[in-house]
């Protein structure tokens, strides 16, 4: 059984959510989840990933010290030193993908449901990996086409 301080504050930070997000938050199975909200001593992995996922502070979630909310990226980033700025962006990039693969699985899901009610999906730009993937003519519509004037990638 984990601390009941610690329990209360994994109801907080979880608040409505459903297992499903807490489990797409951390990457733990949906009954992991489960178990973690229902007492089971989480491991310090599951935390981690929580606090992050959610923006919460990771010391505050263990411990009930400090701030309930990290620090903003913004802030960490400004008050960094040169040796912090590596890890804070390598933290950043997570964070982005995570959230790029989070809104890929909702569109797949708005998909899905499209096509069960037999509307016709549109094609869409996937957000994982459209750093290599993306089109020069974003945000154009594919009957506007080029001017003279127009310069691609501008």
């Amino acid at each position: 059984m984990t601390d009941s301080g610690v329990q209360a504050r994994l109801k907080i930070v979880v608040g409505s959510r459903s297992m499903r997000e807490i489990a797409e938050i951390t990457g733990v199975h949906q009954e992991s989840a489960r178990r973690y909200m229902r007492g089971s001593t989480p491991s310090l992995g599951f935390l981690d990933k929580l606090a992050g996922g959610l923006g919460v502070n990771l010391h505050w979630l263990v411990s009930g010290e400090g701030p309930m909310y990290a620090a903003t990226s913004a802030s960490r980033l400004t008050n960094a030193g040169p040796d912090e700025l590596g890890p804070l962006v390598e933290q950043l990039l997570a964070r982005v993908e995570a959230l790029e693969n989070m809104v890929d699985r909702l569109q797949d899901r708005v998909d899905e449901q499209d096509r069960r009610l037999g509307i016709p999906t549109h094609r869409r730009t996937r957000l994982s990996g459209s750093h290599e993937h993306a089109s020069p003519h974003h945000g154009k519509r594919s009957d506007e086409g080029h001017g003279p004037g127009d310069t691609i990638g501008a």
